[in-house]
């Protein structure tokens, strides 16, 4: 008999964030718009000096569903003690401008918020399969279906990308990485 078996399948987690409305007016208030944050009609706060400048101001917003995921983790994870914020940032696309493909390292996981986005001119994050299609040998990649006040969380080996923006409405995410904790 002849069976397929999905080896090394990986788990993507989508969440629709609870008190949007709130959680946003909270979320786009943490960082600063500062003028060297701005490079090429691009924003990111990302910087070694920055990253948790305002970890612990996310986390207090987010607890539910950081404490649902970490909880998820430790179920469907042997040996996982917990989950550690170890950056966040905010990243604003004006027109045409995008986030070539890239991954966050061997740290455990990582996400996106889509904090300003607008369904059908904005576009979701690009992930990628690790192995390519056995058949045609292209590159897997699935952009999913999200909304503004969505959550993606994903391995943070996995790599991404940001499509160029098509419209004129700006679009906002906040990101973060999760280092995980072990049971020693």
């Amino acid at each position: 008999m002849l069976q397929a078996i999905p080896l090394f399948p990986t788990p993507v987690w989508h969440y629709r964030i609870s008190d949007w409305e709130t959680k946003k007016e909270q979320l786009l208030s943490l960082h600063e718009d500062k003028p060297e944050y701005w490079e090429d009609d691009n924003f990111t706060d990302f910087r070694r000096d920055n990253l948790n400048s305002y970890s612990k101001e996310f986390s207090t917003i987010m607890i539910r569903e950081l404490m649902e995921f970490q909880d998820c983790v430790k179920q469907s994870f042997v040996g996982i003690n917990g989950l550690s914020i170890n950056s966040v940032w905010t990243q604003k696309y004006l027109k045409n401008k995008f986030m070539g493909p890239h991954t966050h390292g061997s740290q455990g996981f990582s996400s996106v918020i889509y904090t300003e986005f607008t369904k059908g001119e904005h576009k979701s994050t690009c992930l990628q399969a690790y192995n390519c299609c056995p058949v045609t040998g292209d590159h897997q990649e699935i952009e999913l279906d999200v909304e503004e006040g969505d959550m993606i969380i994903f391995p943070s080996t996995m790599a991404h990308y940001a499509n160029p923006s098509e419209s004129d409405n700006q679009r906002t995410i906040v990101s973060f990485n999760m280092t995980i904790n072990w049971n020693v």
